[in-house]
């Protein structure tokens, strides 16, 4: 795969489970639309649809 699509995590971990986790924020408004653009670059390429035609 030439692209691929990474974010940080809400993560409560054994030792971040003590001050409530980390990353609370993620994964936010703009990784999801990150992740949508990867999915639609894909659709392109591949000729097919993989959000479905809500999005």
């Amino acid at each position: 795969m030439e692209e691929s699509f990474t974010c940080q995590a809400f993560d409560t971990w054994a030792p971040f489970e003590l001050v409530g986790g980390i990353n609370k924020q993620r994964p936010n408004a703009e990784d999801l639309a990150a992740a949508r653009a990867l999915a639609a670059r894909l659709e392109d390429r591949a000729g097919c649809e993989v959000l479905g035609p809500d999005h």
